[in-house]
């Protein structure tokens, strides 16, 4: 439901009309084709951020910006959206809600003229349309509207081939946005030139929202997994701190997803490790043809070449050599390699090169693997794979789909020099963060989940049942295997408890995740 601003109140408390109604409907003209593309990389984006896919439409008239138009969208839109191809191209419209969204914009007067404004603040009556800086979260977007039955059907088929869009927007048909316009108010609108850097493609963004997802499936490990997950989503806890210092390279995950920079205590191995990451987003955004694990490659024998400390040097020569050796033909086995390399930096290097998807990654399991080193694979895999790379089920729950789209646009709109401000989701909480004690241990609503979640899993080492009774005689029943105790009266003092630990252990070994309807049972008692 829109927000309406018709009203506003002034600090005295007296209320005064406000200039205009900034509630939807703010529009976009596109195809069917270019929102899809967008629908699975989570951002609404410039040409260049579609790889090679992107199809004309009104994101080309500007680009880097995001032409949006307020009511109807003119008829000369909606033909250039398709005009690349119309015998296969679907006109579509895209309604998006702009409530929560505050910062700079150009603001485009009916009459055609343009110029510069805070949105909403400088929106006056006649004004119909923006250039609002790209990218914006896709889940913005309230609805998406075709002019034919069969329009929409393609959008949906179109959907169907690709394995990592959930389609979760409402679709309708309207022929009336499609109608012709009698007049066209945008038909000789000149658009300002666009530098050539501010149609960029959103590759940080992208690296982050493939990190933050393998974060988020990670979390139900350990403590450090949880902290780690807090600290990407920017809700760290005091103590989230303490559990990544513990290893030098989680310890510099704040740093980094602040701008890159690794604090001066970083050492060699947190130095190696970020800045493999980094490469991997250079080479993405370079358009470099090497695999990411051939980049990884590349950049470590570039460091090994330029490194002075002579004691690391055999080490990573050696990381190298196995390396190369597990990218192709494998002489040794997954445990003689990791017996033969320790440490938080060279055993995530290795599964890098061992597992082929971020899937894969989290069903893989090796008891010599600590939960630091899981959380460090993950990180690279996230990195390697980004958000658009995710399939669908890495891509739930919705809060998540919801709160990466919002932190990928936050990280590319942080590379402006006045980035939008948009309001954040809440985010998703790991199942055993809900499981975590406060300062009082648990609540009788968490144990009371905890029993739910040990009975639906059937993880009976979990669950205890005791049975007082007062002094007496009891009459004690064998037969067709079990035992039967029969008690002359009502029972009352029976009491089933679940050992909290142990389910913390149990959720820990049930990752990538505990079956979909049995979770979210728990967490509807949770109320979470």
């Amino acid at each position: 439901m829109a927000r309406k601003k018709s009203v506003k109140e002034d600090s005295s408390g007296e209320l005064f009309a406000a200039k205009t109604d900034v509630s939807l409907p703010w529009r976009l003209a596109s195809n069917h084709q270019n929102l899809s593309y967008m629908l699975a990389a989570g951002l609404l984006m410039g040409p260049r951020g579609f790889g090679g896919r992107y199809y004309a439409d009104s994101l080309s008239r500007c680009p880097g910006w995001i032409l949006l138009f307020r009511g109807r969208v003119p008829r000369l839109e909606l033909e250039y959206a398709v005009r690349e191809n119309p015998a296969t191209l679907k006109a579509a419209i895209a309604t998006l809600d702009l409530h929560d969204l505050e910062g700079p914009v150009r603001i485009i007067a009916r009459g055609g003229g343009i110029r510069d404004g805070v949105f909403p603040r400088d929106l006056q009556e006649e004004d119909n349309a923006l250039l609002v800086r790209a990218p914006l979260p896709v889940n913005l977007v309230e609805k998406l509207s075709f002019s034919f039955p069969e329009d929409k059907k393609t959008l949906e088929d179109r959907v169907l081939d690709v394995s990592n869009v959930e389609l979760a927007l409402p679709l309708e048909v309207d022929k009336t946005l499609f109608a012709a316009d009698t007049e066209d108010p945008q038909s000789s609108l000149v658009f300002p030139a666009a530098s050539a850097d501010e149609d960029r493609p959103p590759v940080l963004g992208q690296v982050t929202g493939g990190i933050l997802a393998m974060l988020y499936h990670m979390a139900n490990r350990g403590e450090t997994s949880v902290a780690a997950f807090r600290t990407a989503c920017g809700q760290a806890e005091a103590r989230d701190a303490d559990w990544l210092g513990r290893d030098p390279i989680l310890a510099e995950l704040a740093s980094w997803l602040a701008g890159g920079k690794l604090s001066a205590r970083a050492n060699i191995q947190a130095r190696l490790f970020w800045g493999v990451v980094d490469a991997i987003i250079e080479a993405r955004r370079d358009g470099s043809p090497l695999r990411p694990i051939e980049q990884t490659l590349a950049f470590l024998e570039n460091q090994l070449g330029a490194m002075e400390d002579e004691r690391y040097r055999p080490r990573l020569e050696r990381l190298l050599q196995d390396m190369r050796q597990a990218v192709g033909f494998l002489d040794n086995t997954v445990t003689e390699l990791l017996e033969r390399h320790k440490g938080s930096l060279s055993r995530p290097l290795l599964l890098f090169c061992l597992r082929e998807s971020c899937e894969e990654l989290l069903e893989f399991s090796h008891p010599f693997l600590s939960e630091t080193e899981f959380l460090l694979a993950a990180i690279l895999f996230g990195a390697r794979d980004g958000w658009l790379g995710l399939p669908r089920a890495l891509r739930q729950p919705a809060r998540l789909s919801t709160l990466v789209a919002h932190r990928m646009a936050r990280v590319e709109q942080g590379q402006n020099p006045t980035p939008l401000r948009l309001s954040a989701p809440e985010r998703p909480k790991p199942l055993r963060e809900l499981f975590l004690p406060g300062e009082k241990g648990w609540s009788r609503k968490q144990q009371e989940a905890a029993l739910e979640l040990a009975r639906k899993c059937k993880w009976t080492e979990a669950i205890q049942t005791r049975i007082t009774l007062d002094k007496g005689d009891y009459r004690v029943v064998v037969g067709n295997a079990r035992l039967e105790i029969l008690i002359e009266g009502d029972v009352k003092a029976v009491a089933t408890e679940t050992d909290m630990e142990k389910i913390l252990q149990r959720i820990a070994a049930s990752s990538p995740g505990i079956e979909a309807r049995i979770e979210k049972a728990v967490r509807e008692l949770l109320g979470a």
